[in-house]
């Protein structure tokens, strides 16, 4: 008989090759078993970009085109000009000054109003000239009369000459009656359109649309016609026009037609515009031109006094001087 140790170590030896069989066909189940797919989501599937194409750019400033000329989204920056530094200002400034002395009566704007061209700004007192007016319709209306009484006579006398029953000369008198009877009644007429033209002066209006930058004057102020005194001041800053400072240098690259880039800090926009005009004399004091350029400012976002760089641009003909090339004869 087999003692109690030698079956025991027949046992732990049967259950190590049991393990050792069990091993051999799990690895031989994995060698032969294929490997599964795995699963790849669709953003997986394209191909990474390049993290600094994926880097966005800097926002940049909006690029408004200050005219309809397309040409001038094609140029490019003129290499090693400097930058033109420039201000904005009103394309037309006038005080207005009242062509009548009188009164004020009404003051019929405030400052910082948008006015209209035409617009009534300033009543002067009209009484004077009312009555001026209705004194010159009294001496029409009595020209008119004593005109229709002697063209009544002028009538009556005529058919008596015809007749013989007067001398010609009676005929004669009231002939030249007639004749200064029709120069009073113009006389009369004249002096109507003079009063009315005096009753027009108290009305001080607007020359043109502006912005009002200046109130002088108040209701029940004296408005004098000499000394002129100033009653408003207006300025017209649609369109706004920008003056460039242009040195000796680069003089010879700007003229009428010339386009520009030009950027305005104050309200972040860059804007494209030809140059306007020229002033052909130098500025002795800062030794500069003046170059201009005008600008439509329908929403009054430009101001007068605003800081502007400019820089010159190329890439097309200025529409100033672009010529057509000269054709060769035939045969010549």
């Amino acid at each position: 008989m087999m003692s109690t140790t030698t079956i025991t170590r027949l046992a732990a030896l049967s259950a190590s090759l049991t393990l050792l069989v069990a091993g051999c066909k799990e690895d031989n189940r994995k060698k032969h078993q294929l490997p599964s797919k795995p699963i790849i989501s669709k953003a997986s599937t394209k191909p990474a970009t390049k993290p600094s194409a994926q880097t966005p750019s800097p926002v940049k400033p909006k690029t408004t085109e200050a005219t309809a000329d397309k040409a001038l989204k094609g140029l490019s920056r003129v290499t090693g000009a400097g930058l033109l530094n420039g201000t904005t200002i009103a394309a037309r400034t006038t005080q207005l000054t009242p062509q009548t002395s009188a009164v004020v009566t009404k003051v019929l704007f405030k400052q910082g109003d948008v006015v209209e061209k035409g617009q009534l700004l300033v009543q002067l007192d009209r009484t004077d000239y009312l009555l001026g007016l209705r004194q010159a319709q009294a001496m029409r209306d009595v020209a008119l009369a004593g005109l229709d009484a002697v063209r009544i006579e002028w009538k009556r006398l005529r058919g008596l000459v015809k007749a013989k029953a007067i001398p010609s000369g009676q005929f004669d008198k009231v002939n030249s009656q007639l004749k200064v009877s029709q120069a009073q009644l113009a006389q009369a007429k004249v002096a109507i359109a003079g009063a009315r033209r005096a009753l027009s002066k108290t009305a001080i209006r607007a020359p043109f649309r502006a912005v009002v930058t200046k109130k002088m004057t108040e209701v029940g102020a004296y408005a004098a016609m000499m000394p002129p005194m100033p009653v408003v001041m207006l300025e017209e800053i649609d369109p706004i026009e920008i003056v460039l400072q242009v040195p000796e240098a680069q003089v010879s690259q700007v003229e009428k037609g010339t386009p520009v880039e030009l950027t305005l800090s104050a309200i972040g926009k860059t804007l494209r515009a030809r140059v306007d005009r020229v002033v052909p004399s130098l500025d002795q004091r800062t030794r500069a031109f003046s170059a201009f350029i005008r600008l439509a400012n329908p929403g009054h976002r430009l101001r007068p006094g605003m800081f502007v760089e400019a820089r010159l641009l190329t890439g097309a003909a200025k529409t100033s001087a672009t010529k057509q090339p000269k054709r060769k004869g035939k045969g010549k």
